[in-house]
């Protein structure tokens, strides 16, 4: 078999490996990549940028349909190896039967193999191969380092009626031990967490609530622990209308930050801080926390399309107009930016629901970026309906350990879930607390039996998680940052010492 058809066969290889890996290992980084990086066609978004990042944006920008960009970074990194190919052989008259240009087209794949890193160096090396492949043309014929030895490895082998030089056989073997060290080299640093992470994240943008929750569940019954897998599960389960019932499936112990994260000016954070007042529909928080990350992270398409649809929700069109131009300058998100343009000519209704619409919100009301419970009672109390808001106002509650605010917010004569009879148990034992009956709520004698048991093992923690390891109780006795008593006036024979439950 000829050299071109060995440089062919060995290019398609090439090819095929990286696009597979692409779209398989890679694939959460082509969306994170894709997510945070918007390729706009206008002059200052051209003079804003270095011509590489300028390039690689272009690139990235493909990414939004993943087999689409996938093609395209795998043809750019076939062309590092057919170029790196043809510089050897016109500079040294030499045919590569080592391929080494598979090994610098490797070695550039894991240039960009993570979430934070970038197209830059792949582009770069790509333009400076090409500038020595022009240079190597010209002078190629005169500046042989070696001369051709075409006599040698003359020697064939026949094998299925094929054949096949001892070159040819070396340029396989070589090709593939090139491929098979990159495979190994990628699975011993690939980080399965940061991709569980991502999928979860894409799962929460196309609203796939059943995948969110099997892709976080997988990941926590692993036992790690993990405030923005819980974050995205408990949007998961609110939207599914069954947070009380399962919030506590897995240890809670970031307490109140696994349901609403706390403003604390960090980028990561602000990221993803929007999406649970977008899903309570406190917009004017959302938009808040959507602006602030776009500072962080700059015009993505995600903040872009936020920050629209909140301002169309809330009736600023003239807010959302500017947006929705930036969009429309774009290549795969002019068809979004069509829609939301007849949003804001009335043509079409607003897609996100505003719990203040038809109200008058009050002026002088700020944002609590510190304590989200006095947002979710102004919500509940101006959107009765609402039941995703009040399902967070009492989840909130519940990791708060805060049991006096609770019972006031309950439906009276409701059948609870565990969750909330285990916390009006607790309340009931307080003293000089509001009888239960007063407020028109009742407890269960088996709520009662539960907790004589639960009392029970409190030597015994290890029979104890198996039993009680998705209850409140256990929670507040264990992972509350508050503390299982937060007034500090329970009954000395009912606080449970919380050094006798950890493990």
């Amino acid at each position: 078999m000829n050299y071109t058809r060995t440089k062919i066969l060995v290019a398609t290889a090439l090819f095929v490996c990286c696009l597979i890996a692409l779209l398989t290992l890679q694939d959460h980084v082509l969306f994170y990549q894709e997510q945070h990086t918007l390729f706009l066609f206008t002059c200052d978004y051209f003079h804003s940028r270095p011509l590489l990042d300028w390039l690689s944006d272009f690139v990235v920008q493909f990414y939004h349909i993943p087999w689409l960009g996938a093609t395209i970074t795998s043809l750019l990194l076939t062309a590092v190896y057919l170029l790196t190919e043809g510089i050897i052989g016109r500079l040294t008259g030499l045919r590569d039967w080592l391929q080494l240009g598979v090994i610098v087209a490797v070695g550039l794949y894991f240039t960009f193999d993570g979430v934070d890193e970038t197209l830059r160096m792949l582009i770069a090396a790509l333009l400076a191969l090409l500038l020595m492949w022009l240079l190597s043309v010209a002078a190629g014929r005169f500046l042989p380092i070696f001369r051709p030895r075409r006599a040698l490895f003359k020697k064939h082998f026949s094998i299925f009626g094929l054949q096949l030089s001892i070159p040819f056989i070396l340029s396989i073997v070589l090709t593939a031990a090139y491929i098979y060290g990159g495979l190994l080299w990628e699975m011993h640093d690939y980080n399965r967490p940061e991709r569980a992470m991502v999928r979860a994240d894409r799962a929460v943008k196309a609203k796939d609530w059943d995948e969110v929750l099997a892709i976080t569940d997988k990941y926590l019954s692993t036992g790690r622990t993990n405030r923005l897998m819980l974050y995205f599960r408990n949007i998961a389960l609110a939207e599914k209308g069954v947070l009380l019932e399962h919030m506590f499936d897995f240890p809670l112990r970031p307490g109140v930050s696994a349901l609403v994260f706390p403003w604390k000016g960090d980028s990561r954070d602000s990221e993803y801080g929007h999406l649970v007042h977008e899903v309570t529909g406190n917009l004017n928080a959302a938009h808040h926390w959507a602006f602030e990350s776009m500072t962080s992270w700059g015009e993505t398409a995600p903040h872009l399309l936020d920050l629209a649809r909140y301002n169309i929700a809330m009736g600023r069109p003239r807010a959302a107009q500017k947006f929705v131009d930036r969009l429309s300058h774009s290549l795969f998100y002019r068809d979004d930016a069509e829609t939301l343009q007849r949003q804001i000519d009335g043509v079409e209704p607003p897609e996100l629901h505003y719990a203040w619409s038809g109200k008058q919100e009050e002026k002088t009301r700020f944002i609590n970026v510190y304590n989200p419970i006095r947002d979710l009672m102004e919500i509940v109390n101006a959107d009765p309906d609402n039941h995703i808001a009040r399902q967070y106002l009492k989840a909130v509650l519940l990791a708060a350990n805060d049991q006096d605010a609770l019972v006031t917010v309950l439906d009276k004569g409701a059948t609870d879930p565990s969750a909330i009879e285990e916390a009006k148990l607790i309340y009931s034992l307080y003293p000089q607390s509001t009888p239960l009956d007063t407020l028109g709520l009742t407890l269960t004698q088996e709520v009662r039996d539960r907790f004589a048991r639960f009392r029970a093992l409190r030597s015994r923690p290890i029979e104890m998680e198996p039993q009680f390891g998705k209850s409140f109780w256990y929670y507040i006795y264990n992972y509350c940052p508050t503390g299982p008593d937060k007034r500090n006036s329970l009954p000395s024979d009912t606080i449970i010492p919380g050094a006798a439950l950890k493990h």
